[in-house]
């Protein structure tokens, strides 16, 4: 969700979440405009996920078509291995961005259930505990669904460090041989380290909302 982007539906979410949970009955009273603003927004925001899983699935089909022909010309030996080693890691990280774009698809549907039963907004009806219950499973459903998100992100941040420190390596090596700058050398270093730190905090975030998921 653009939360910063729309902070006003930001904190009716909320608002939304702490009423469901604790008193179902609440959240029935609530107007009907706010639900439907809430509901309008996230409906948006699941559309753009499946426009996003669509252009990553056509991302990736390119960049295997790159990678297979760029393949062919690495076993002949007519290419620098970077050129292979970067359409090895464009593939691959594109492969990564189409499975993470089908998780944070799943994730906004299930958040999506869980403001629709939040506003009895399904049609189903049912007794207030009925739905709580519902409203918990969804809500289950969606922090499932963040924390596979979040270790795919591990996996991203794991594909990008092993190509840069392979870029750094290369750099270096080209510096001592005078085809490359120092500049050059430090920004590959930068990247590396950068991305080091991404996996750290990738792997920090995975490890506290599976802790949390655990606990419920």
């Amino acid at each position: 969700m653009q939360y910063l982007a729309n902070p006003g539906t930001y904190l009716l979410a909320v608002l939304f979440v702490l009423a469901a949970s604790a008193m179902p009955s609440i959240a029935q009273d609530l107007p009907a405009p706010v639900c439907d603003v809430v509901i309008h927004d996230e409906l948006a925001e699941l559309e753009d996920a499946r426009v996003a899983v669509d252009l990553a699935k056509s991302d990736f089909a390119a960049y295997e078509k790159i990678f297979k022909m760029i393949e062919g010309l690495q076993e002949a030996g007519t290419i620098p291995h970077m050129d292979y080693l970067k359409a090895k890691y464009d593939r691959d990280a594109a492969k990564l961005a189409l499975e993470a774009s089908d998780l944070i698809l799943e994730r906004q549907a299930a958040l999506v259930e869980q403001y629709r039963l939040i506003c009895n907004k399904t049609g189903s009806g049912g007794e207030p505990q009925e739905r709580a219950s519902a409203i918990r499973k969804a809500y289950a459903r969606y922090r499932q669904a963040d924390c596979s998100s979040l270790a795919k992100s591990i996996e991203v941040a794991a594909t990008k460090l092993e190509f840069n420190r392979e870029f750094l390596t290369k750099t270096i090596e080209l510096r001592r041989e005078k085809f490359a700058t120092n500049t050059q050398v430090i920004l590959a270093e930068l990247d590396v380290d950068r991305e080091e730190k991404s996996l750290a905090d990738a792997n920090r975030r995975t490890a506290t909302c599976r802790s949390e998921l655990a606990a419920k």
